[in-house]
């Protein structure tokens, strides 16, 4: 009986047990249930990152008087792609991407400056730790186990805005905008997923100036800046990103060209005071050749420009030869109405002192103007937008929001900054002083 009640008792208490590490795996599961439900969740109202890449291959025809450039450029984008997707993805022998792969999803976008000529889908790839990204490098460290990555080629014009109060001296602004077609719930761009051993040395952008036609200008920086879209809470706003290209004009041409004819013919305009009283009409002769001359080339410039509402600091140098010669007419007709020989002869040679100093102190100050000139454009160089808003080269509307500096040569809106914390971003998570690329 004993043995009976003892074999009873253990019974139970198994069957006790049982029952309670069955309430507790049903609650482990239950648990497990909600964290994935509310991870989904989380996912579904985080956007999906979009890295890029972009490469101009080509510039060329800089045109400042309908202020557009021609580009022939790559874009080179990557997104987390799941497992089933990239064990599906086959490469055909001899090709470098799948033409027919057709991803889950894959983001759409806009060129909003340009009027193109070539817009090709290359194709897609299926990447993962230890494939060779675009660029033909080994990914090591991606920042998400499988990527999908596409390749698009492009070209045609884009349209600039020209800041010319510094002609000849000025710096422009070649710049291509790419708006993500999805709003910011759905898709943000973010720098390169893949990152391979080469990342210290790699940008997000490049441009090659080997093939490309910049005359007169030279190229002397690039950079990428992140933008979001501001049309208010009743409209969507959208990822955007501003791929920069600083150039500077090679001024010299115009000097020789332009400079030194100009001040040629302000100093030949002080010969009239050589001549006797009674040559009146050849000084009127010299003086007139002078006008017209100074006239042709204020034509030939302006035919270089865009319509601008404005005094280009050439168009300064070139106004004050001008009155620097009505000034010389004007003295001359003046001194017709002294009849006094030794009266004449004084204030003849006053006039001409006189009018040399203004000759020599004008040129100097433009001198002066002009090397001021050029270093504010070298300094405008390294500027982002957000600069130029607060040095006044464009408009709060142009802006689209505050950029920070992230790095060399990526600039970067709040947004951005947000999603590039430490963990997933580390050579991106600290802001560097802002520095020339």
């Amino acid at each position: 009986f004993d043995f009976v009640s003892r074999s009873v008792r253990h019974l139970l208490c198994a069957m006790a047990g049982a029952g309670s590490e069955s309430e507790i795996t049903d609650s482990q599961q239950q648990t497990q249930t909600a964290i994935s439900q509310a991870e989904a969740e989380e996912e579904k109202k985080s956007p999906k990152e979009v890295g890029f890449y972009f490469w101009i291959s080509r510039i060329r025809n800089i045109d400042l008087e309908h202020q557009v450039f021609e580009a022939e450029a790559s874009l080179f984008l990557n997104w987390e792609m799941t497992a089933a997707e990239h064990a599906a993805y086959q490469v055909k022998e001899g090709s470098y991407y799948n033409d027919e792969f057709v991803p889950a999803w894959s983001p759409t976008f806009l060129w909003a400056n340009a009027t193109l000529e070539t817009n090709k889908l290359m194709g897609y790839r299926a990447v993962k730790k230890g494939d060779m990204d675009y660029y033909g490098y080994v990914i090591t460290e991606p920042r998400v186990p499988y990527l999908c990555e596409a390749y698009h080629k492009v070209s045609g014009q884009f349209t600039i805005r020209s800041h010319l109060k510094n002609f000849p001296m000025d710096s422009q602004d070649l710049v291509v905008t790419l708006e993500m077609g999805d709003p910011l719930e759905v898709a943000v761009f973010v720098p390169s997923l893949a990152k391979n051993f080469d990342v210290g040395k790699r940008t997000a952008c490049d441009l090659t100036t080997k093939y490309s036609d910049l005359l007169p200008f030279e190229a002397c920086a690039m950079f990428v800046e992140h933008l979001e879209t501001d049309y208010g809470e009743t409209w969507n706003n959208y990822s955007v990103l501003n791929f920069r290209v600083k150039v500077l004009r090679e001024w010299r041409i115009y000097f020789w060209k332009v400079g030194i004819f100009m001040l040629s013919l302000s100093l030949a305009s002080m010969m009239v005071y050589s001549m006797e009283i009674e040559d009146l009409p050849d000084k009127c002769n010299v003086l007139i050749t002078l006008f017209l001359a100074v006239i042709a080339f204020q034509y030939v410039v302006s035919g270089y420009l865009p319509h601008i509402t404005y005094l280009t600091l050439l168009d300064k140098y070139i106004l004050f030869c001008f009155i620097f010669l009505v000034v010389n007419a004007a003295i001359v007709a003046a001194l017709t109405s002294i009849d006094d020989p030794d009266e004449y002869a004084d204030f003849e040679f006053i006039c001409w002192g006189a009018m040399f100093g203004v000759f020599v102190v004008g040129n100097v100050v433009f001198s002066v103007w002009m090397c001021l000139a050029r270093k504010r454009e070298k300094l405008k160089a390294s500027f982002d937008c957000f600069d130029m808003y607060q040095n006044g080269y464009i408009d709060e509307e142009q802006v689209g929001g505050e950029v920070n500096v992230l790095k060399e040569n990526i600039r970067l809106s709040e947004n951005m900054k947000r999603l590039l914390d430490e963990a997933k971003f580390p050579e991106f998570g600290q802001v560097e002083g802002k520095k020339k690329n």
